[in-house]
């Protein structure tokens, strides 16, 4: 179910049952603005949805640290907001842009 990548353990999601997963929302939702913050839980403002709904769980750590090493609430809205968000999520953003699905990419 986990192994290490070298630099943090990994968890298979979808091995976990629902009322596992639960749990870990309920832990990721009080550590929303923390370093222990893991990916699971909504934390952005509400005009950040798009970019970050669909993001990985990885990809909502990364965007998460960076606005808490600039010194912003992580559910703030401002520009510097928008730009870390941009800049992290740029590659997800272009394949959003052009109708990526991930999705449909499992299929």
């Amino acid at each position: 179910m986990s192994h290490t990548n070298g630099r943090e353990p990994m968890i298979s999601y979808s091995s976990l049952s629902a009322r596992h997963l639960e749990a870990l929302m309920r832990v990721d939702d009080e550590a929303v603005g923390t370093k222990d913050y893991l990916g699971l839980a909504y934390f952005w403002a509400y005009e950040y949805r798009h970019p970050l709904r669909e993001c990985s769980f990885a990809l909502r750590r990364r965007v998460h640290a960076a606005l808490l090493t600039a010194g912003l609430a992580v559910n703030g809205e401002s520009k510097k907001h928008l730009a870390i968000i941009n800049r992290i999520t740029a590659k997800f953003q272009a394949e959003w842009a052009a109708g990526f699905s991930p999705k449909a990419v499992q299929r």
